[in-house]
C-alpha cells in the first residue's frame, strides 16, 4: 500500500510538475552522527532492532525522495528538449517570413520608384510642351495686338480721309460761292448785252451754257466717285464683319472646348496630359488659321482702301483743279466779252440813234437774251443746290462709315477681351486639371506605398513558465 502511493504521486508529478509538494528536508550529517552514536553504544538486541527499523524507514524515505527527484529531472529534461526544438522551428520560420517580407518590400519599392520616375519624366515632357504652347500662344497674342494696332492705324487713316473730305466740302463751298459770283456776273451781263448792237452774244451764251452743262457733268462725276468710295468703304466694313465673325467662331470654339473640358473633368475626374495636348494643338491650329486669315484680310483691305482712297483723292483733286481752272478761264472770257460788249455799245450808240428800226430789233433781241439769262441763272442755282445736297449726303455717309468703324473697333475690342478671358479660363482649367492629376498621382503613390508596407507578424502566444521544484 505504501508502494502504490508513491507510484501514484510519481505519475501526478510527471503529469504536472508544478503540483508536486516539496518533500521534508533530511539532515544527512545528523543522520550519520546518529548512526555513529548508535554504533558506539552497547545496546541490547531490542534496542538495536528498533534503531535498525528506524534506520530502514529513513533509508526508504531517502530512496523514495531520490526516485522522485530522478523522475522529475527526466521529465524536465524531456520538456526542455521539446521546448528548445519548438523554439528553433519558430525561429527558422520567423527568419523565412522576415526574408520574404523584406524581398516583397524591396520589390514594391523598386516598382514604386520606377512608376514615380516614369510619371516624373512624362510630366516634365508635358510641362515643356505646355511651356512651348504657351510661348506660341503669347506670340499669337502679340500678332493679334499688332493686327489691332494696324486696325487702329486704318481708323486713323479713315479719320484723315474724313478731314480731307471736310476740306473737299469746304472747297465745294468755295466753288459754290464762286458759282454764285459767276451767276451774279451773268445776271448783270444780259443788261449790258441788251444794249449791245451786234448779235455776237447768242453764240457766247450758248457756249457758256455748254460749259455749265459740262461742269454739271463733272460734278455728277465727282458724286459718282464719292459713291464708289462709299461702296468701297462698305466692302471694307463687310470684310471687317467677316473678320469679326471669324473671331466669334474662334470664341465659340473656345467656349465649346471649355465645355468639353468641364464635361471630361466631371466624367473622368481629370483629363489626361495627352487629351490636354490634343486640345491645345487644336486650339493652336485654330488660332493660327484665324490669325493668318485676319492678318491677310486686314492687309488686303488696308492696301485696297489706301489705293482706292489715293486714286479717288487724286481724281477728285485733278477734277477740282480742272474745274477751278475752267471756271477762271470762263470768268476771264466773260469779263473780256463784257469789255468788248461795252466797247461795241459805245461804237453802236451812233447807229442806234440813226436807225430806230435797228434799235427796236436790238431791243427785242435783248429781251430774248434777258429771258435766256434768267433761265441760265435758275439752272445754275438748281445745280448749286444739287451740289450742296450731294456734299451733305457724302458727309453724312462718311460720318455713318466712321460710326460703323468705331462700332467695329469696339466689337473687336470686346472680342479680344472675350478671347483673353476664354484663354485665362482655359489656362485655369488646365491648371486645375494638372493639380487634380498630381493629386490623383500622389494618392495612387500613397496607396501603393500603403499596400507595399509589410504587415507585422502576429504576436507569439505567451508560453507557460517552467517552474522547477526545489530538491533538497
Amino acid at each position: 500500500m505504501a508502494d502504490a502511493n508513491p507510484q501514484t504521486e510519481d505519475a501526478q508529478t510527471a503529469e504536472n510538475p508544478q503540483a508536486l509538494p516539496a518533500p521534508d528536508a533530511v539532515d544527512v550529517e545528523a543522520t550519520a552522527q546518529r548512526l555513529t552514536e548508535i554504533a558506539n553504544q552497547s545496546l541490547d538486541s531490542t534496542e538495536v532492532a528498533r534503531q535498525i527499523e528506524e534506520l530502514t524507514s529513513v533509508v526508504l524515505d531517502s530512496a523514495e525522495v531520490s526516485t522522485r527527484s530522478a523522475s522529475i529531472a527526466a521529465d524536465v529534461s524531456a520538456t526542455m528538449r521539446a521546448v528548445v526544438t519548438q523554439i528553433q522551428e519558430t525561429n527558422a520560420r520567423n527568419l523565412l517570413h522576415s526574408r520574404i517580407l523584406l524581398g516583397a518590400f524591396l520589390a514594391f519599392l523598386l516598382i514604386a520608384l520606377a512608376v514615380f520616375f516614369a510619371v516624373t519624366v512624362k510630366m516634365t515632357k508635358s510641362i515643356k510642351e505646355l511651356d512651348t504652347m504657351v510661348y506660341a500662344m503669347a506670340k499669337r497674342v502679340i500678332e493679334v495686338d499688332a493686327s489691332l494696332n494696324a486696325l487702329g492705324k486704318t481708323h486713323s487713316d479713315f479719320s484723315t480721309i474724313t478731314e480731307k473730305q471736310d476740306q473737299m466740302t469746304a472747297t465745294q463751298a468755295k466753288l459754290a460761292s464762286r458759282m454764285d459770283e459767276i451767276g451774279r456776273s451773268m445776271s448783270n451781263m444780259p443788261i449790258a448785252m441788251a444794249e449791245q448792237a451786234n448779235k455776237t452774244t447768242d453764240p457766247k451764251i450758248q457756249l457758256m451754257q455748254k460749259q455749265v452743262a459740262g461742269m454739271e457733268s463733272r460734278v455728277l462725276g465727282l458724286d459718282d466717285r464719292m459713291k464708289s468710295v462709299e461702296s468701297k468703304t462698305t466692302a471694307v466694313d463687310a470684310k471687317f464683319g467677316s473678320i469679326e465673325k471669324a473671331v466669334q467662331s474662334t470664341d465659340e470654339r473656345l467656349a465649346q472646348m471649355l465645355t468639353t473640358l468641364n464635361a471630361m473633368n466631371q466624367a473622368n475626374g481629370g483629363m489626361t496630359p495627352k487629351a490636354v495636348m490634343e486640345e491645345f494643338n487644336k486650339l493652336k491650329k485654330d488660332f493660327e488659321q484665324a490669325g493668318l486669315k485676319y492678318k491677310k484680310d486686314l492687309e488686303l483691305a488696308n492696301e485696297k482702301l489706301k489705293k482706292d482712297l489715293a486714286t479717288s483723292q487724286l481724281q477728285q483733286q485733278a477734277a477740282m483743279d480742272n474745274a477751278m481752272k475752267k471756271i477762271n478761264e470762263r470768268v476771264d472770257t466773260a469779263t473780256s466779252a463784257a469789255n468788248r460788249a461795252t466797247a461795241s455799245e459805245k461804237a453802236a450808240a451812233a447807229e442806234r440813234l440813226a436807225n430806230q428800226r435797228a434799235a427796236a430789233e436790238q431791243a427785242a433781241a435783248a429781251r430774248s437774251d434777258a429771258q435766256r439769262a434768267a433761265k441760265l441763272k435758275a439752272d445754275m442755282e438748281a445745280a448749286q443746290q444739287a451740289a450742296a445736297a450731294k456734299a451733305a449726303a457724302a458727309k453724312a455717309a462718311t460720318e455713318k462709315a466712321m460710326a460703323e468703324k468705331a462700332a467695329a473697333e469696339r466689337a473687336a475690342a470686346a472680342n479680344k477681351a472675350a478671347a483673353e478671358k476664354a484663354a485665362a479660363e482655359k489656362a485655369a482649367a488646365l491648371e486645375r486639371a494638372a493639380a487634380a492629376e498630381k493629386a490623383a498621382a500622389a494618392e495612387r503613390v500613397r496607396l501603393r506605398e500603403r499596400e507595399s508596407q509589410p504587415t507585422p507578424p502576429p504576436a507569439a502566444p505567451p508560453s507557460g513558465v517552467i517552474q522547477y521544484p526545489r530538491v533538497p
